[in-house]
């Protein structure tokens, strides 16, 4: 599992630099893109890709509960690679104190902790899905929390995307349009 998991990481970066156009062609597949590019965009250990630009262009066309359900889905899907690395090698583990913090909570709260690491915008997600794998979570487990983490948080990013920015804009500089 841990060379599969890394075998998609790579492929992930090899591809998307080399076949930019295709990807910005799945932008056009509707959900399924959507779908799709989330999930390529969190199919990379610890490398981080901008899978939020991808759902704060959605929001406007599908609406901020579509966006997030849709982009959350793929994200949780795409997450599984870090999950597989840790379930599959302590090879790839991280041998330091805060990821030791973060594999003790994991393993004390199981997929509240991935819930929360999900639903915050932070690079410590890809070091809970490691830990989630060692400790050897349930895999459905693992992906409804992270679904639900993700979903919730993109669908927060729809809304500001779809007009919350701009209110919020307007509040602060009362010389905005």
């Amino acid at each position: 599992m841990f060379i599969v998991a890394i075998a998609i990481s790579v492929a992930v970066l090899l591809l998307s630099t080399r076949f930019r156009d295709v990807l910005i062609a799945f932008g056009q597949l509707g959900l399924v893109g959507l779908f799709i590019l989330s999930a390529v965009g969190n199919a990379t250990v610890i490398i981080p890709a901008p899978a939020f630009v991808v759902a704060c262009a959605a929001a406007p066309i599908y609406g901020v509960l579509h966006t997030g359900l849709i982009a959350g889905a793929g994200s949780a899907v795409g997450e599984m690679t870090g999950y597989m690395a840790g379930y599959g090698g302590t090879a790839v583990l991280p041998q330091g104190e805060r990821y030791q913090r973060l594999h003790d909570l994991t393993e004390r709260f199981g997929p509240v902790v991935v819930f929360l690491l999900a639903l915050l915008p932070n690079p410590l997600f890809d070091l809970g899905g490691l830990a989630a794998g060692a400790l050897k979570m349930h895999p459905l487990a693992f992906l409804f929390a992270t679904f639900s983490g993700k979903a919730v948080r993109f669908m927060l990013i729809a809304l500001a995307c779809r007009g919350g920015l701009p209110f919020l804009t307007g509040l602060f500089d009362p010389n905005a349009p």
